[in-house]
């Protein structure tokens, strides 16, 4: 939603200077200004935006951060796309938090699993009349 509301800034010739604060974004989609400022951490950790000027307080007027989105040419310095989100790789040393399914059984702790007898790769038999 956080990239959304970013990429429905641009206009055309703005990229890079997206102006959009987490204040704004959490106005835009909704979310909690915790859950906009994780989100744009992540978008940026991903490749798909780009920090083009930061935010924060000079000469105490506050001013937004200004974006730029990787997949576009940056229309205030002319650079090209980078596609920075096509390099992203996972952390191989970061453990995955989705199950290995088994391909010759059930999960164990699955109660369907353990009540039905299993046939072919894991798929619980359909009881019927004729079968019980």
């Amino acid at each position: 939603m956080v990239y959304i509301a970013l990429r429905a800034l641009y206009d055309g010739k703005n990229n890079g200077a997206l102006r959009l604060s987490v204040r704004e974004a959490a106005e835009r989609t909704g979310l909690d200004k915790d859950t906009v400022n994780r989100a744009l951490a992540q978008l940026v950790a991903l490749g798909f935006v780009e920090v083009a000027e930061p935010g924060g307080y000079a000469r105490k007027v506050r001013h937004a951060t200004l974006w730029r989105l990787t997949d576009l040419r940056c229309d205030r310095t002319g650079a090209a796309p980078t596609y920075a989100f096509q390099r992203w790789r996972p952390d191989p040393t970061t453990q995955s938090t989705v199950p290995k399914i088994l391909r010759d059984g059930p999960h164990h702790g699955d109660s369907l699993a353990q009540d039905a007898p299993v046939s072919g790769r894991g798929v619980p038999k359909i009881r019927t009349p004729e079968t019980a």
